[in-house]
């Protein structure tokens, strides 16, 4: 049991409820250097604040990415401890330490080799912070059309390793190295069978990443495992375990991976990778051998070696800035008139404009609706599996973080066909009245904005995926619809005219080019105004 549990039997704060005193910002960083003098930052390490003399149970902080933990605090002595020791290269690391906190001014405290109690550690133990320090950063998140995932460097040449399902079918992706620097990837090799994905990107952007080591020794049951992935919005995290069977292709442990984080490596006490993550559905492993995926990368460097690498230029990523649910519920309450999506057409599409204020202002009703045991239960048709503000399917984690970004949603127009209408309308000449049978106009294939004559590229370029009904689940149809993730001032007065252009399946070579009419794009200006004070 941990210090933490043996002294939080109520919930204790260092800040007085009610007392109207300055407090200041308590920055703790934590560091270990190596014999060569390089730094180490140490993540996901927990620390306890306790006031001195006490008053109050220690409050908890883990450290950042960055081996950063920041706090507020009121002036005063406190003492910073670890929760637990930390186990690093047949080491373990204790911290004690003692920090005042003078008015008005912000403290700082390195904790370091130097002033903690360092003992050895029993042989062969190992803890997540030692593994997750050593290989964070080679770990990255991955995003395609229509999923998120985590994926691994593997070599000095831009080679990324993930689960293929990450990837599905598309030929390219992209790589989020930090949550500041996403930088586009090429699908090199993909094995289905396998469930591997191999991407490749410019080897100058990661050429500060280390390689990760693929392990040659299989699993063996019991052993300790750790799996570092990046769920989706979030910081890279850990999760440790044993693992429970080991099958051909198959490998069964007690680390939980979440879906949207899958495609990370599985990793042994000695930082080796010794599976790559899986977390699907249909799936009852949670990770296949890395064995399985050295095909995959011998067709990969292969393929690489006579190509040119993909584009370095960094990709547009989300705003860091996000607004809390009290500011959009202030907004959503003052605002006059519909909250519907901003809407246009083209030829097969509806084509819908969706801001925070939108997606709020959907909440904000369905709870109002919910409140008042109004809600009822929807049917699924066409219609209204498709609303412009609804459904979001595979990206609907996504939608619901309410970042401050612009999305295009590209819906199908669905129509009844010549022969279904014909029929029906013979049908009711003999008395009898079938219902209209609608079918997607076309399906979606990609979608270009423009800025007067400068394509604007986007953050994410999404599809929504609908699984039709009617398949067998071994062989699924889908229907798509384009949602397109674009910075809140993409599209502005800067604009003298936007222009939207969709392309679909039937015809993804002829673009059908509408212009927005200036109206909406005030209007989403003025949705994003808050945003800019």
């Amino acid at each position: 049991m941990t210090r933490l549990a043996l002294t939080l039997t109520i919930v204790g704060l260092l800040l007085v409820p009610g007392q109207a005193q300055q407090t200041s910002t308590l920055r703790i960083r934590i560091v270990l250097r190596d014999a060569a003098g390089a730094a180490h930052p140490v993540p996901r390490h927990a620390l306890l604040i306790s006031d001195n003399p006490s008053s109050a149970p220690p409050r908890q902080t883990v450290t950042d990415r960055d081996g950063v933990a920041e706090l507020h605090v009121r002036p005063g002595t406190y003492t910073v401890e670890s929760d637990q020791p930390l186990l690093y290269r047949g080491k373990s690391y204790d911290w004690t330490q003692m920090v005042t906190v003078a008015a008005g001014r912000d403290a700082e405290i390195e904790l370091n080799e130097t002033n903690a109690t360092v003992t050895e550690a029993a042989s062969g133990a190992a803890g997540a912070s030692e593994v997750l320090m050593e290989w964070q950063d080679s770990v990255v998140a991955i995003w395609s059309e229509t999923s998120h995932g985590s994926g691994f460097l593997i070599d000095r040449n831009g080679l990324i390793a993930t689960n293929r399902r990450v990837v599905g079918n598309a030929g390219t992706a992209e790589v989020e190295v930090t949550p500041t620097v996403k930088i586009p990837a090429r699908v090199v090799a993909s094995d289905e069978a396998a469930k591997v994905a191999i991407l490749w990107v410019d080897p100058g952007a990661v050429a500060s990443m280390k390689p990760m080591r693929l392990q040659s020794t299989p699993l063996v049951k019991d052993q300790q495992v750790f799996a570092i992935g990046v769920p989706l919005l979030q910081e890279k995290a850990m999760t440790a375990g044993t693992v429970s069977s080991v099958k051909p292709h198959a490998i069964s442990s007690s680390v939980e991976v979440p879906r949207e984080s899958s495609g990370g490596p599985l990793l042994t006490v000695d930082g080796e990778v010794a599976a790559i993550t899986v977390s699907d559905a249909n799936d009852a492993a949670t990770a296949v051998p890395i064995e399985d995926a050295k095909a995959a990368i011998a067709a990969a460097q292969k393929k690489i070696a006579t190509g040119a690498p993909p584009e370095a230029a960094p990709l547009p990523v989300e705003p860091v800035r996000r607004l809390s649910p009290d500011a959009l519920k202030s907004i959503v309450q003052k605002r006059a008139g519909s909250l519907s999506a901003y809407q246009m057409s083209s030829e097969d599409f509806e084509i819908s404009f969706v801001t925070p204020v939108m997606l709020y202002g959907r909440q904000y009703e369905a709870e109002q609706l919910r409140s008042r045991h109004e809600e009822g239960n929807r049917t699924g048709t066409v219609s209204e599996t498709l609303r412009p503000l609804e459904n979001f399917e595979n990206w609907t984690d996504y939608v619901n973080e309410l970042l401050p970004v612009l999305m295009v949603r590209v819906t199908p127009k669905v129509v009844e066909g010549f022969w279904q209408s014909l029929g029906r309308n013979a049908a009711q000449t003999q008395g009898v009245n079938l219902p209209v049978l609608k079918h997607p106009k076309a399906g979606f294939a990609r979608l270009e904005v423009y800025c007067d004559a400068n394509q604007v590229r986007p953050i994410h370029p999404f599809k929504i995926a609908h699984e039709l009904p009617g398949k067998d689940d071994a062989h699924p149809q889908w229907l798509y619809e384009g949602l397109y993730v674009f910075a809140p001032d993409a599209l502005g007065r800067q604009c003298g005219t936007v222009k939207i252009v969709t392309f679909s399946e039937k015809d993804p070579a002829q673009g059908d080019a509408r212009t927005v009419d200036a109206g909406v794009i005030e209007q989403i200006r003025r949705d994003f105004e808050i945003y800019r004070q």
